[in-house]
């Protein structure tokens, strides 16, 4: 049996650690803007349609 010598242990630099951060960040911003443009969207549709009932 022979015995392999395993890679030493690195560090994650600071700078990828930062952009892994702001990404997720931006990330979660653009997710929650574009869910509440669609629920802003189904809210309108709703009152809309809702509204037109209520007048026939």
């Amino acid at each position: 049996m022979t015995e392999i010598a395993a890679p030493t242990y690195r560090r994650t630099p600071i700078w990828r650690t930062v952009w892994a951060l702001g990404s997720a960040g931006l990330l979660t911003v653009l997710t929650g803007a574009l869910i509440a443009i669609v629920a802003a969207a189904g809210v309108a549709y709703a009152v809309t349609t809702l509204s037109d009932l209520l007048k026939k």
